[in-house]
């Protein structure tokens, strides 16, 4: 009897709510199962597979199961889903329409924090689950990291070119009420100016600034040779780039040579670069600075001919 109800659960991906184990066998089945332990309910009215407890896909669809008809993985949860960086707290986040009220799910073997909304919502298919849109999942994560954590989504999800600045504006400006709103406002603007890391964020913010660099741009793109080369910065009167290396450690000899044939590279271009070690802008941003500025005003008066 019990197997039946197994093998209807199996048949559903591992993942089943009590309506359909049991009008496709009986309660009996159902409750036979789960006594046995070859089903864990999981959340109310439903049920996974023991061995699907620990894959977070599968907890994912307990949740989305659960939640009912329109519900989508959402906030941190369907952040981990699009691969980016989040602490794993256990919960699965899914948000349904403001209308819905399921049953508290925070202390069930599969924790749940439902989210309620007003706003009409899109989703996509991750893994065969929905999940809201990225941006919308990066802005409604905002206020429930700190710092490093919060900037890290933006950040990465640039970096990977999963979205764009524009479209974390937009989707910013569907939240006018977001907590902390306006230092992901800030983060966005800087993303906008080109800034794509940690270390670009401190060189934008702390490093290079001022009225003398303000007309530098950040990862100027340069073609080089049928070759694209992205430029850390980049003042184009003097052709000078400046490389900011973001490993603490340098990562060893290929590393260097790799750093050493992309100057060569550029440097057909007629563009000399200057690269800035992670633990100098850290200790001495104001010495790089003068530096970036000194070598920037030599190379113009090079290229005017001037001594």
């Amino acid at each position: 009897m019990a197997s039946r109800a197994v093998d209807e659960a199996r048949r559903r991906g591992g993942v089943a709510g009590r309506a359909a184990v049991v009008g496709a066998t009986s309660a009996e089945a159902l409750d036979w199962a789960a006594r046995a332990g070859r089903l864990v309910r999981a959340l109310p009215r439903t049920y996974l597979l023991p061995d699907e407890l620990e894959s977070w896909p599968s907890r994912c669809r307990a949740a989305t199961e659960y939640a009912g008809p329109g519900a989508a993985v959402s906030h941190l949860s369907a952040l981990r889903l699009w691969g980016l960086p989040v602490p794993e707290t256990g919960a699965v986040d899914v948000v349904v329409d403001h209308a819905r009220r399921p049953r508290a799910g925070a202390t069930a073997p599969v924790p749940v924090r439902v989210h309620r909304t007003r706003r009409p919502r899109r989703t996509w298919q991750r893994e065969g689950l929905p999940v809201v849109p990225l941006e919308e999942a990066v802005v409604a994560s905002w206020p429930l990291l700190q710092q490093d954590a919060q900037r890290a989504l933006a950040l990465v999800a640039v970096q990977r070119r999963l979205t764009t600045p524009g479209r974390l504006a937009a989707e910013l400006a569907r939240h006018p009420r977001l907590p902390g709103r306006a230092a992901l406002c800030h983060l966005v603007g800087l993303l906008e100016a080109g800034c794509t890391s940690e270390l670009e964020l401190w060189g934008h913010q702390v490093v290079f600034t001022g009225a003398r660099f303000s007309t530098w741009r950040w990862q100027a793109p340069l073609s080089v040779r049928g070759r694209s080369v992205v430029l850390d910065l980049f003042d184009d009167e003097a052709l000078l780039a400046v490389e900011l290396d973001g490993r603490a450690y340098h990562d060893g000899p290929q590393q260097r040579e790799r750093d050493l044939a992309r100057d060569a590279l550029v440097a057909e271009a007629g563009v000399v670069t200057l690269r800035f070690p992670h633990r100098r802008l850290s200790i001495d941003p104001e010495g790089c600075r003068e530096q970036a500025w000194r070598v920037s005003v030599v190379r113009r008066r090079q290229l005017r001919g001037e001594r």
